[in-house]
């Protein structure tokens, strides 16, 4: 074997860790939300909670090679943070407003588990509602359920009366929840 097959062989294999880590990467910042959810409910603090996101994040950049694509994702993140979080806490005992090792591995049992392939799967459909939306619903769900925008901000920025805004959110709630009643047990068998 020459140099050239050799560096070949090389070149793919970075290329194929490369592709591996960034839909890791990708795949976090999709979840971002539910991983922080879970890291402040291990954390006694906002800002710890905020520090180990982003730790965690370079953490699981590193094993995306230990990631086996299509399985539960969430799960290998918060596996990987649990055990981060124990590291962490073990280390630093002497600080005094975290939680003693053992504590934080009691309260680990209790914390919650990767969600379930039904909650995976109505979120899935949950995704594949909200297309139906009118552009315009899409948008003000998406001012009020991923930038947290009270209506009265969302009615602002879009120049809508807020009452208007009130009545979309609802009506656009409602559909989702039926299109998921209906869409769900498709998406289950």
């Amino acid at each position: 074997m020459n140099d050239s097959q050799t560096t070949g062989g090389s070149s793919d294999a970075d290329n194929q860790a490369q592709n591996s880590r960034t839909q890791v990467q990708q795949d976090f910042l999709r979840n971002a939300p539910a991983i922080r959810n879970f890291l402040r409910s291990l954390q006694p603090s906002f800002a710890d909670a905020e520090d180990h996101f982003q730790e965690l994040f370079l953490l699981v950049s590193e094993k995306a090679d230990t990631y086996t694509q299509g399985t539960n994702f969430l799960g290998w993140v918060y596996t990987i943070a649990r055990y981060k979080i124990l590291a962490h806490n073990r280390k630093n005992t002497r600080r005094s407003r975290l939680l003693q090792s053992e504590a934080a591995e009691v309260l680990l049992k209790d914390a919650p588990h990767p969600p379930s392939d039904l909650f995976e799967a109505k979120v899935q459909t949950l995704r594949e509602c909200i297309q139906i939306l009118a552009p315009t619903a899409r948008t003000i769900m998406d001012l009020r359920y991923f930038e947290g925008m009270k209506p009265s901000q969302i009615a602002e920025r879009l120049q809508i009366d807020v009452n208007r805004i009130y009545l979309i959110l609802s009506r656009s709630r409602a559909l989702l929840r039926k299109c998921v009643e209906q869409q769900l047990p498709n998406q289950l068998s």
